[in-house]
């Protein structure tokens, strides 16, 4: 037996084992889903537009990830921000309230969003590290380094602004659509394009909010721990959803 209703802010892979068969899938754009989900995906929206941009001047290719500049330490830091920004949004909306949270509350969102799972792919990349799996290092109990390199060059940057380069800066910007992404799916609240369908692409990637990252869900839930429900049923509920303890 699954999880009989979704979590506030929280996508899942369903019992069967997709994200959205039946239209099952729909509850993301349901209203009492997230606060004000557009604002969060109007700031990813612009942030990848300046990502793209600096891709005008660095090549995306492997042998280029020690490039760095003030727009990659710009790039990085604003990506940080908003991850951050919607880790605190999942929390407000699930009822969990923390004064001044740092990475370690933030690593429960592991827990509820299995962000460690999500592999993000560049389209057009050179060399190896096209896909990258940029909270992979949680499975395993680990620190994110991309995220550590925010702290330090903020804090130290006449010393180690090197290390904001572009692989930091591209983990980061992979990291935030992973976030977006275990919220949303690829809805963009747009009135004219729901685009919660199932991928018809074979290598298991899907074109993420935005056009431009590709992204692979995780299909390794716990059957206990999927989504189970009838949402054709569900959705004539005052309040269909649930949130999740993070406690």
């Amino acid at each position: 037996m699954g999880i009989d209703r979704p979590y506030k802010r929280t996508s899942r892979q369903l019992v069967n084992g997709t994200y959205r068969a039946s239209g099952n899938g729909k509850y993301v754009s349901h209203p009492n889903f997230a606060t004000s989900p557009h604002h969060y995906q109007r700031a990813f929206s612009v942030l990848q537009k300046d990502f793209l941009a600096l891709l005008d001047y660095i090549e995306p290719a492997s042998e280029n990830l020690n490039c760095y500049s003030y727009r990659t330490h710009e790039i990085l830091m604003r990506a940080r921000i908003e991850i951050e920004a919607n880790f605190q949004a999942i929390f407000a909306d699930n009822g969990y309230s923390i004064k001044k949270p740092n990475i370690k509350d933030y690593e429960k969102i592991e827990a509820s969003h299995r962000l460690s799972s999500y592999r993000v792919r560049l389209p057009t990349w050179h060399g190896d590290g096209e896909v990258r799996q940029p909270f992979g290092a949680w499975a395993e109990g680990n620190p994110l380094r991309w995220y550590q390199i925010y702290s330090r060059s903020k804090h130290n940057r006449h010393e180690l602004f090197h290390d904001a380069n572009f692989e930091a800066t591209v983990d980061a910007m992979c990291g935030l659509t992973a976030v977006i992404t275990a919220q949303f799916m690829n809805e963009d609240f747009s009135l004219d394009n729901y685009l919660v369908m199932e991928s018809s692409r074979t290598d298991g990637f899907e074109t993420a909010i935005g056009g431009y990252f590709h992204v692979s869900y995780p299909t390794d839930w716990p059957d206990d721990e999927r989504y189970d429900f009838d949402w054709k049923g569900l959705q004539t509920e005052d309040d269909p959803f649930q949130q999740f303890d993070f406690r």
